[in-house]
């Protein structure tokens, strides 16, 4: 047998071994008369299907560099049989540690099955999937912030400012006559840029802000006092419906899937022991 690994349904176990020289291989004519329908071969009794090896090719489809024939997969599910019949030799299968594992593996594999079976038959609507695209959109944050600004060397300063402001002042107009930073030619803008481009303070005042806000006390920078309004914020440009219409709709089934779970949940009488 090659060195390919076996992955049987999330096995917890791994398997690899070197196919020997089949000896145990009788021909097809002597296969048909002894095996049963539906079953490809035979260990010590113990039968293998043909289902079981459908399962593995199935499994084996999602890997590019994986094109094991079905004989192939034949000789690794012969192989296991071997080592799981050597092992319950040993009294392996009665190890309490491998007695869970078997029967968290089959629980496993009906819990699988049965979300499998649930997401297949949940139906979601084209009006679903374009709710579920506009509460994306609308959830996206923002990352460039637009704001103007007066720099002031003084608190009273500043708190004046703000004074004429809440009367109706122009904020670009206080700005150019009050400012002493850079930008006062400007209106105070300090156009679009991140948050992160900010000190601190500034950052901290600017991202608590409303659109169309402006402060309504200073604060202080080392660089002296500042009165702040935010113009404008925009984040990254949301993508296309069409580009995330599939990917919307696998988390819609998803969500309803949770939704299923939570209430077969609430109807199951769970005790769980604190181990902490």
């Amino acid at each position: 047998m090659s060195s390919r690994k076996l992955r049987i349904v999330s096995l917890m176990v791994v398997f690899t071994a070197v196919l020997a020289p089949c000896s145990w291989l009788v021909d097809d004519a002597v296969a048909q008369d002894v095996l049963d329908e539906g079953v490809v071969a035979s260990v010590n009794g113990k039968e293998i299907t043909k289902i079981a090896v459908e399962i593995i090719a199935a499994q084996m489809q999602n890997d590019a560099d994986d094109n094991v024939s079905r004989s192939s997969i034949v000789d690794q599910l012969v192989d296991l049989a071997i080592l799981s019949q050597a092992a319950e030799s040993d009294s392996l299968h009665q190890d309490p540690a491998i007695i869970e594992a078997v029967k968290l593996q089959y629980e496993q594999t009906l819990a699988n099955a049965f979300i499998g079976i649930l997401s297949n038959s949940i139906e979601v609507t084209d009006a679903e999937i374009r709710e579920e695209y506009e509460m994306q959109v609308s959830n996206i944050e923002p990352t460039e912030f637009n704001a103007r600004h007066i720099l002031l060397n003084t608190e009273d300063e500043a708190i004046k400012v703000i004074e004429q402001l809440e009367a109706g002042s122009e904020f670009s107009d206080l700005a150019i006559e009050f400012s002493t930073d850079s930008s006062a030619e400007s209106g105070g803008d300090l156009g679009w840029t991140s948050l992160e481009s900010y000190i601190p303070e500034f950052k901290k005042a600017v991202e608590s802000m409303e659109v169309g806000a402006q402060s309504t006390e200073p604060f202080e920078t080392e660089f002296g006092w500042h009165v702040v309004k935010l113009l404008d914020t925009r984040g990254p440009p949301p993508p296309k419906y069409q580009d995330v219409k599939s990917e919307l709709k696998g988390a819609i089934i998803n969500r309803k899937v949770n939704d299923r779970v939570r209430e077969l949940r609430a109807k199951s009488i769970v005790i769980v022991r604190d181990l902490q």
